[in-house]
């Protein structure tokens, strides 16, 4: 599972944190779950985040892996709203979207721009590196909405 924090000053991104977290697959399922939650809660704590952004849902051709994943975000998903932080979900095409110009991008693509977009970086995993797209495409999508909102109120519409 991948982790990326990024903040932004003016039009300048910086990833201030980002890695890979690995489990123990030896362990039972259930197991896994609390480790997940509690190391996401850890992240939490460490990094105080203002918003979180993870990817949608998609569908596998797996159904045991889909599931496996379901409840490995619940328990993400968990973590993050009893803090109270708001929550953001992006499919991996808009994600694609963002950070490269192409929805259909491949993983090394991803990582190049990605790479460019916070300075050189080196990713112990494609999670990593994918987890800080995500928090990319927020940061743009965010700040686009805000900006849209704002004008909007005040035009008074």
């Amino acid at each position: 599972m991948g982790y990326g924090v990024v903040g932004k000053a003016g039009t300048k991104l910086t990833a201030h944190a980002h890695g890979t977290l690995r489990f123990n697959t030896k362990v039972e399922a259930n197991e896994r779950l609390v480790e997940i939650y509690r190391r996401v809660k850890e992240l939490i704590e460490t990094y105080e985040p203002d918003h979180v952004a993870i990817e949608k849902v998609f569908f596998a051709k797996n159904a045991v892996s889909s599931f496996k994943l379901g409840q490995a975000r619940g328990v993400a998903i968990l973590a993050v709203t009893e803090r109270s932080i708001p929550l953001f979900e992006y499919s991996p095409n808009a994600v694609k979207q963002s950070v490269v110009g192409f929805g259909h991008a491949d993983k090394e693509q991803v990582a190049t721009m990605v790479s460019r977009l916070v300075g050189a970086q080196k990713f112990e995993s494609t999670d990593s590196s994918d987890a800080l797209a995500i928090a990319i495409c927020h940061l743009h999508t965010y700040t686009y909405t805000s900006r849209i909102q704002k004008a909007i109120k005040e035009a008074g519409l």
